[in-house]
């Protein structure tokens, strides 16, 4: 599951002793015409973008973001009370500067502190999941009072859409592992005592329900079986075993 939203190119950055602003190139990846352009997406761009961030993301605008405790996808229920109380205090505006033929889009920012800008530099490249979350900004740069209320609506379907695929997509691949460990009892293939065996189907179940994607499930559980002492004993007598449980998961 490709999860990449924008491709970034750092075009300026302009330090003041006690303000910053800082503008992007962004490319859309997974939609045409995509636009992030809020103060969430800066702050997540910036800091909250645990896998796809910028190397040397700004140490003072991560912690003060983990502080407020801005999760990547929060409930859209919660960006209100999220936001609210601290994005005046990490970014104090942004503005679309241009548009350009390639689809691709120019977003300014103003920050209020110089040091959020620290480790960024001219010219930087790196791919963000980055996006929008909190429409109702009193400062959006593109919406009316109207249109931020119709975005957040929008907003709140789609995330919630998603949410609900990732997880019946979780539930099937938990549902496909227990077949396959089902048939492996039956047909008695697994040479070792049924403590393990029980020991092992724990394990791969756990590694599926704490997962928040499919694609997180199916690499928790694939590196389990390639690395685990207990696998090894487990698949002793039929090592095609490992290779039918990657199947199932499909990779």
């Amino acid at each position: 599951m490709s999860t990449e939203i924008f491709d970034v190119t750092v075009l300026a950055i302009d330090v003041e002793p006690a303000r910053a602003r800082i503008r992007f190139r962004l490319s859309p990846i997974a939609s045409e015409g995509d636009r992030s352009v809020t103060r969430s997406f800066v702050i997540r761009l910036l800091a909250c973008d645990g896998w796809l961030a910028p190397s040397g993301s700004p140490p003072v605008l991560v912690r003060l973001v983990q502080e407020a405790g801005l999760e990547p996808w929060p409930d859209p229920a919660e960006t209100l009370r999220l936001h609210a109380p601290v994005v005046d205090r990490l970014v104090t505006s942004t503005r679309l500067v241009a548009e350009h033929p390639d689809d691709s889009y120019e977003l300014e920012a103003e920050l209020p502190d110089p040091r959020f800008v620290d480790g960024l530099h001219v010219g930087q490249t790196f791919s963000t999941y980055a996006s929008d979350v909190w429409f109702e900004d009193p400062k959006h740069p593109l919406a009316t009072a109207a249109k931020r209320h119709e975005w957040a609506a929008a907003q709140r379907a789609a995330i919630a859409q998603v949410r609900d695929k990732a997880r019946a997509e979780v539930d099937r691949e938990a549902e496909g592992v227990a077949e396959w460990l089902a048939r492996v009892e039956r047909a008695e293939l697994l040479a070792v005592a049924p403590a393990k065996r029980k020991r092992v189907a724990a394990r791969i179940a756990s590694l599926i329900q704490s997962a928040d994607d499919p694609g997180a499930a199916s690499a928790r559980v694939l590196d389990y079986l390639m690395s685990s002492d207990d696998i090894d004993e487990v698949f002793a007598e039929d090592r095609d075993l490992r290779e039918s449980l990657a199947s199932v998961l499909g990779a």
